[in-house]
């Protein structure tokens, strides 16, 4: 009984070191180069950057003034964006009130889910909050 409960156990202990040495290394046999993560934080940075400017740009728009003009041009319109797998979001409204609008709705950039930054963030939170803002003055014409 002894001698089967001693070969269970180096058995087991075998099978359980054999399945951790597989034929592939856990870690990279060599060392990561410095020059392609730099590459990748160059390509972040001007990401990020690229967001800075239109976060200023942002910063200097009204969005009931532009709503409103956007009204006297006879454009219908609301402001909306892709959420991955959640679909078109348009802030402002309702999930009831994002099915039954009649309004054309334009897309924004820079809202997917990626984000480069903290410049880039900053972008998203104040373009969500401007659209939500011109989709309030459109709510009249696009119920």
């Amino acid at each position: 009984m002894r001698y089967h409960i001693v070969l269970s156990t180096l058995l087991a202990a075998f099978l359980l070191q054999a399945c951790n040495a597989g034929p592939e290394a856990t870690r990279p046999s060599a060392p990561t180069s410095s020059a392609n993560l730099s590459a990748a934080d160059n390509h972040i940075s001007a990401e990020d950057q690229k967001y800075a400017k239109a976060l200023q740009a942002l910063s200097m728009r009204d969005p009931q003034q532009e709503a409103q003009q956007a009204l006297a041009n006879g454009e219908r319109v609301l402001l909306g964006y892709y959420s991955g797998r959640a679909g078109l979001k348009t802030p402002g409204l309702s999930a009831d009130q994002q099915t039954s609008q009649r309004c054309k709705i334009n897309t924004v950039d820079g809202l997917g889910d990626v984000i480069y930054g903290e410049n880039h963030l900053k972008y998203r939170i104040a373009m969500r909050n401007f659209a939500k803002a011109f989709n309030t003055q459109m709510l009249s014409v696009c119920l």
